[in-house]
This record gives structure tokens, sequence and C-alpha cells, in this order.
């Protein structure tokens, strides 16, 4: 790049020829130093994004690879996990039934018992009420004898009450003829 011819004029007039030339010159080496660096500094950025492009290929290779293992063992433990549920499923269906077997042993267990218990409470009843009725009639008929014996003492005494009765006033009778006579 040149130097401007307004610059260059300032130059000259400030700094003097030999001076504003060498102030050129020394502009123009920085600006064609600038242009190489420029070159190197494109240079650079092109191998820069060359080696960037590798790195990212690189990057993208690996990832793909540890994407690949990743999706294995995800894979793999996905299809583990599906294995241990499909068996898990299998011992719950089979503790289900065996729990629901259980069950029913014990209700039919359970309704055997309470039949015989039914049958027993039964017969027992049955022979409760048949030795109360006994005990009913048995106490009927010992009220009955108490009661003819009552009947019968009470029948003694009415007798016994009237022979001594009729003897008293025998007595009194014969007492009083006595007195009606003795007294006569």
């Amino acid at each position: 790049m040149s130097i401007p011819p307004k610059l260059s004029r300032k130059l000259h007039e400030m700094l003097g020829t030999e001076a504003a030339d060498a102030m050129s010159d020394w502009m123009n080496q920085i600006d064609g130093s600038h242009s190489a660096l420029r070159g190197d500094i494109a240079e650079l950025r092109h191998e820069m994004d060359a080696r960037f492009t590798a790195i990212e290929a690189k990057m993208d290779t690996r990832f793909t690879a540890v994407e690949a293992k990743m999706d294995a063992r995800f894979g793999s433990a996905d299809a583990n996990m599906e294995a241990g549920f499909t068996g898990l499923e299998g011992r719950i269906a089979a503790l289900t039934d065996e729990m629901r077997a259980g069950f029913a042993n014990a209700d039919a267990k359970l309704s055997l018992g309470l039949a015989h218990a039914d049958a027993k409470i039964a017969v027992g009843l049955a022979s409760a009420e048949t030795k109360i009725v006994a005990l009913a009639e048995e106490m009927r008929v010992g009220f009955a004898n108490a009661d003819a014996k009552l009947s019968q003492r009470n029948f003694e005494l009415m007798k016994w009450a009237f022979g001594f009765w009729i003897a008293s006033l025998t007595m009194v009778s014969a007492a009083m003829a006595l007195a009606v006579h003795i007294g006569r």
C-alpha cells in the first residue's frame, strides 16, 4: 500500500525530504510485512481450519464409537432387565397361584371344620335339649310327689285336729253336764 500524497507532503513539510523519504520507506516496508503477515495468517487460518476439520472428524468418529458402545451396553442392560422382569413376572404369577391354592385349601379346611363344629354343636344341643326335657319331667314328677305328700300331711293334720277338737268338745260337754248335775 502506498502512502497517500497528502500524508507524504505533510511529512516532507514537517520532517524534511530525507526524513520523509525514510519514513515513507519504513511505512512501505511495514505495509509489505503486513501483507506477508496477512498471507501467513491466512495460511495459518487455513491450516487451523484443516486441523479443526480433522479433529472434528476424529471426534465424530470417537463419538460414534462411544455412542455405539453405549447403545450396545444399554441394549444389553435392557435385555437383561427385560429377562429379569420376565422371570420376576413368572415368579410373581407362581406365587399368586400358590397363594390362591393355599387360600382355597384354608377355605376348604375352615369350611370342613365349621361343618364338623356345626354338627357337634347340633348333636350337643340335641343332647342338652333331651337332658333338659328329662330334667323338666323329673322336676314335674318330683313336684307332683311333693304336692301329694304335702296334701297327705295336711289331711292327717286335719284329721288329728278334728279328732282333738271332738275329744275336747266331748270333755267340755261332759264337764258341763257333770257341773250341772252336781250343781243341781
